[in-house]
């Protein structure tokens, strides 16, 4: 049960392997690194552990050889740990038995008598969505419930599921005998709110629970955390300047636009048409989409704008097409749809453009373990214009959205690694 720590790294409090119809074993002497990831794309928490173990740290019960852990447990796939880590700002993971299955070893070496590997670990809702199917149909419900009754009844999870306040439009959605996950993200991609506005959801999971949120609530959040970039580390807390638990560590520009993307995927201009099965014809609907920058949502000081040089190289944009709904001989019109029946005008467009503009800059930053962070929270980052650190660059300084994080844990160090994004520059000056 008893781990590894000092004032300035990790505490492995309880790290046990647990497999079925034997007692459990302690691995934390042998636990030389864990990665624990989670992100805003995807409904799975991820462990990594990196092991390396001689034999001489094995407290296995009868095993009085001295057997290195792998030879000893022989692990053979669906096995889970249970664990408690903190770090020095006491802050804690913890994960019962069960909650993290084992999925596969790899990376296997053995070099002076000295085995070491890697042990990856999936929440066990990955397993049960490879096995289940969603057969109902669910008529008469926002997209909002209809994903809380397939996380409740269908995997059957106890985990908490968080949803926005505002409802989701009203719909009929059947599930077609398919996989849990694959029709939530069907939704996602075309869920919106009742007015039309908020198009864009994305479905994940955190150590807090399932989350079914609009990107456009994700982003008028409050930051959570300010954290500051210097040339110099600090080593002591000053009231007066920057703590050292809110210092960024390192930090790379990743991405700032992709053109090529905006314009394959219809971000900066687009077009609903239908097909008309009984005259044979492909009617556009609405004419071309263009994004209204004032109505976008935006982490950034700046709105949203298609600049001249973008505009000069667009072409007609994507299509979207759907099937009308007319009968022979009438006129298409788009707001002839069923009332419990989602429309494809309605979210097509404006999802795809959501899903690429909250993400235009991306950038990557790795700050002190801090266990209160998860996917989905907002941060703001001060970063200083290079060679002065009195003063912000205020074109790279602002919120930003953490769209994958990574806690990593080492025999002396603890660090959290942030994948941030949002659509546009500038530090508003609300924050």
């Amino acid at each position: 049960m008893a781990g590894t720590g000092s004032a300035n790294t990790p505490l492995y409090e309880e790290f046990d392997f647990h497999k079925a119809g034997e007692e459990s074993i302690d691995i934390a002497p042998a636990v030389g690194g864990v990665v624990f990831y989670e992100s805003i794309f995807s409904p799975v928490l991820t462990m990594t552990l990196t092991i390396t173990d001689s034999g001489k740290n094995s407290n296995m019960p009868g095993n009085d050889a001295g057997d290195p852990f792998y030879t000893s447990l022989k692990p053979t796939g669906g096995e889970s740990v249970s664990f408690v880590i903190s770090n020095a700002a006491k802050q804690r993971i913890s994960v019962p038995v069960n909650k993290f299955k084992l999925n596969q070893i790899a990376n296997a070496e053995v070099n002076n008598s000295i085995q070491a590997y890697t042990m990856r670990f999936y929440t066990g809702d990955f397993y049960d969505n490879n096995q289940l199917h969603v057969d109902r149909v669910y008529k008469n419900q926002t997209y909002n419930n209809i994903v809380g009754n397939i996380v409740s009844d269908v995997l059957q999870s106890e985990e908490e599921y968080y949803s926005d306040s505002t409802p989701s439009q009203v719909a009929a959605y059947y599930g077609s005998r398919r996989k849990p996950f694959t029709v939530i993200f069907d939704l996602a991609s075309k869920s919106e709110f009742e007015d039309l506005s908020g198009a864009g959801f994305v479905f994940y999971r955190t150590r807090r629970g399932y989350h079914f949120k609009s990107l456009k609530v994700l982003q008028e959040q409050n930051h959570v955390a300010h954290y500051v970039k210097t040339d110099t580390l600090p080593t002591v807390y000053d009231e007066g300047g920057t703590s050292v638990d809110f210092t960024i560590l390192s930090m790379t520009i990743l991405r700032n636009a992709d053109v090529e993307q905006g314009t394959l995927f219809g971000t900066y201009n687009a077009e609903n048409k239908a097909i008309n099965p009984y005259l044979g014809s492909l009617e556009r609907s609405n004419g071309v989409w263009e994004p209204d920058p004032a109505a976008t949502p935006t982490l950034g000081l700046d709105e949203f704008e298609i600049n001249e040089d973008i505009q000069n190289i667009l072409g007609e944009g994507r299509q979207y097409t759907a099937l009308s709904n007319a009968g022979p001989g009438l006129k298409f019109d788009s707001k002839a749809l069923s009332e419990v029946t989602n429309s494809t005008y309605n979210w097509a467009v404006q999802s795809t453009f959501a899903y690429n503009e909250a993400f235009n800059q991306i950038i990557n930053i790795t700050v002190p373990s801090n266990l209160d962070l998860y996917a989905g929270d907002v941060i703001l980052v001060d970063i200083p214009k290079t060679g002065c650190q009195t003063e912000l660059d205020q074109t790279l300084s602002g919120k930003y959205l953490i769209m994958d994080l990574c806690h990593f844990f080492t025999a002396n160090r603890a660090f959290t690694s942030l994948r941030i994004g949002r659509g546009t520059y500038g530090r508003q000056e609300s924050n």
